[in-house]
């Protein structure tokens, strides 16, 4: 979820950030450890990332799917929500790096598919550094 400024130099983002039920499925004391600590990390690096409110919920009821394809990525603005590497047609200093860009689902396990397009979108945002926002 990002909220963007009037410059377009600028972003502000929010960031969400969830751990599911799946961590709990150990026996319970392990699983309570291990969620303790993943939320305990997981709110050190948001502060040090410079977040300035952190809310913590328990693990979402009935997660741990994936979602994807809620940005499709393409060249039509009447059929895509962001162009051929990342950028929203309609909001030039937005860019979406996550499984919503897919056009399609590969069936599981979405990761490698998602970092292998997260660094092809900062490449393309690499050589267009120059005129990103034009």
């Amino acid at each position: 979820n990002a909220t963007l400024l009037q410059n377009p130099q600028q972003l502000d983002l929010h960031i969400e950030w969830h751990v599911t039920d799946f961590i709990k499925k150990e026996s319970a004391p392990i699983g309570k450890f291990k969620f303790s600590l993943a939320v305990a990390r997981g709110t050190e690096l948001l502060e040090a990332a410079g977040a300035t409110e952190i809310l913590v919920q328990s693990p979402i009821p009935f997660g741990g799917w994936h979602l994807l394809g809620t940005a499709r990525m393409g060249t039509n603005p009447e059929t895509s929500v962001v162009n051929e590497w990342g950028r929203a047609h309609d909001v030039r200093n937005l860019f979406v790096i996550d499984g919503s860009i897919f056009v399609t689902s590969a069936g599981v396990n979405p990761t490698q598919t998602i970092q292998a397009l997260a660094l092809y979108v900062a490449e393309q945002m690499k050589k267009r550094l120059a005129n990103l926002f034009d």
